[in-house]
């Protein structure tokens, strides 16, 4: 007698069951999909910061550089050296590109005749610029003119012109403003040395005038003549004519012939004129 139909397996462990019985691996337990709104436990990757670029500090003194050339383009000197001055004492460093307003302040005060402050200005550089080639050119040449050595004057003024033509100078807008201020210079020295031989001498050989001019014979009598300075070829004499200062504006804003009119600066001229004659 056949017995009613056995019911399917309905509940999990009778079908793991009937699948033992059958040989058959049981069915892969379901496994739940994750929803579509589940929110992650995983935080939110930022972006990492990026580094706070500084702005590069810019140089005062190549900055300042080309209003000083313009000012020395000019022949306005004066300006110059106020406006290097003005930088150099705000930002006073040990960076080679002081140099830039340095070296016009120097050669200012130099045209000027103003010597004192020249050498303030190169005693106040720090140690380190002392080697350069170029405060060694200028400390010379300050020393020559402060000794009145008339013949190493004008080597100096060579030496430094000297410098700005070598390849390694650092820049030819510097070699140009040195050039145009030493050459105003030369000019400068020359007009007051012929002022102190007109209040010394009566008369003066060329050779020895040479001495103090730096210059050969021929373009040392065009500026005497320039200068109203008679000339005996025969005896190679020179007569210079008493010197008589102009009083206009634009030659004391110039000061390039400083009277001299009290006992000590008359003694310096002697003293002065004395140092070729030994």
């Amino acid at each position: 007698m056949v017995g009613p139909p056995t019911p399917p397996p309905t509940t999990a462990a009778e079908i793991e069951d009937e699948a033992r019985m059958n040989g058959a691996a049981p069915p892969p337990a379901p496994v739940d999909e994750p929803s579509s709104t589940m929110v992650t436990d995983q935080p939110e990757q930022n972006p990492p910061p990026q580094p706070i670029q500084e702005e590069p500090q810019q140089d005062p003194y190549r900055l300042i550089f080309p209003e000083i050339a313009n000012c020395v383009a000019q022949k306005d000197f004066k300006r110059t050296a106020s406006i290097a001055e003005m930088t150099d004492i705000n930002s006073e460093s040990s960076s080679p590109s002081r140099l830039f307003v340095v070296t016009p302040i120097i050669l200012a005060h130099l045209i000027s005749d103003e010597l004192p402050l020249a050498r303030l200005v190169i005693k106040r550089l720090p140690p380190p610029f002392f080697a350069s080639p170029i405060v060694q050119c200028l400390g010379r040449l300050l020393q020559a003119v402060s000794a009145r050595d008339y013949p190493n004057v004008y080597g100096r003024i060579q030496a430094l012109n000297s410098l700005t033509e070598q390849p390694d100078f650092p820049d030819q807008d510097l070699a140009n403003v040195i050039k145009t201020m030493t050459e105003a210079f030369a000019e400068s020295f020359r007009h007051r040395t012929f002022v102190l031989l007109s209040r010394v001498y009566t008369s003066i050989s060329l050779s020895l005038a040479q001495t103090y001019f730096a210059l050969p014979a021929e373009r040392l009598l065009e500026v005497a003549t320039a200068n109203n300075w008679a000339y005996d070829a025969s005896s190679q004499i020179l007569t210079p004519v008493p010197y008589k200062p102009k009083k206009s504006a634009e030659t004391q804003a110039a000061n390039f012939a400083p009277e001299f009119s009290s006992l000590g600066n008359l003694n310096f001229i002697a003293q002065s004129v004395s140092k070729l004659e030994v």
